[in-house]
């Protein structure tokens, strides 16, 4: 199972399909730090284009892919999974325009 990413929900989905029962504490925070466990593009397009194939990245194509296709009931989650990714690369290049337009991201 991937350490990253989609494992506990892999891990919830899994069980319940096996008809275990789940304890969840709604209260629970988890404090993730990110240098150490996850890719992030800050600006640069190199790392927006690493960050799809990074197995600490949580954008890596391989891994939701593969999560998609053992959970997804039908061919329409794949939707929400391209709506993901065009979210993600959406977001990088609003901010690259709005960079060449003077905009900075501390202004909003």
């Amino acid at each position: 199972m991937d350490a990253v990413n989609w494992a506990d929900g892999d891990y919830i989905l899994r069980a319940k399909k096996q008809d275990l029962k789940l304890l969840m504490y709604s209260n629970l925070k988890i404090y993730d730090d990110t240098s150490t466990s996850a890719i992030l593009y800050h600006d640069s397009l190199w790392l927006l284009i690493k960050s799809f194939f990074s197995l600490r990245s949580h954008y890596n194509i391989a891994k939701n892919i593969r999560f998609y296709r053992r959970h997804g009931e039908s061919w329409l989650a794949y939707i929400g999974l391209a709506r993901f990714y065009i979210g993600y690369i959406g977001g990088f290049l609003k901010w690259k325009i709005l960079f060449f337009c003077g905009v900075k991201k501390g202004l909003f």
